[in-house]
């Protein structure tokens, strides 16, 4: 008798089931699928609004523009316009190379605020 008229055991088949099992419950619970992983961290968030945004009827350039076009973009703002984006979009507008200084740390004092407040009140829960 050779192997191939040998039946296989009941081990085989066990382990054959368990296998099948196995893939089964990956392909329905969907643990395979690959899908978009959404961040919601605060920053993510905020370049996402960042790019959605506008100010004086002109769209925000993007945030990884090369500097000298940033500089530009915040040198035609009034100096209220400059403000109102600080604020508006703290840990973006800290973060843009050609953005002017003073505004930068202006808007980086304002994320620290605002991170320390989610912060204390985290602490709290």
């Amino acid at each position: 008798m050779t192997s191939f008229d040998s039946s296989p055991t009941l081990t085989a088949w066990r382990t054959l089931l368990a296998i099948a099992v196995v893939f089964v419950m990956l392909t329905t619970t969907g643990w395979t699928a690959v899908r978009p992983q959404r961040s919601d961290e605060p920053r993510t968030v905020a370049l996402a609004s960042w790019a959605k945004g506008s100010i004086a009827g002109h769209a925000l350039p993007p945030a990884d523009a090369q500097s000298f076009r940033l500089a530009h973009f915040f040198a035609m703002l009034t100096a209220a316009q400059r403000i109102r984006l600080a604020d508006k979009y703290p840990l973006v507008v800290g973060n843009l190379n050609g953005a002017p200084v003073t505004l930068r740390y202006r808007a980086n004092r304002l994320a620290l605020v605002q991170a320390r407040t989610v912060e204390q009140q985290r602490m709290h829960d």
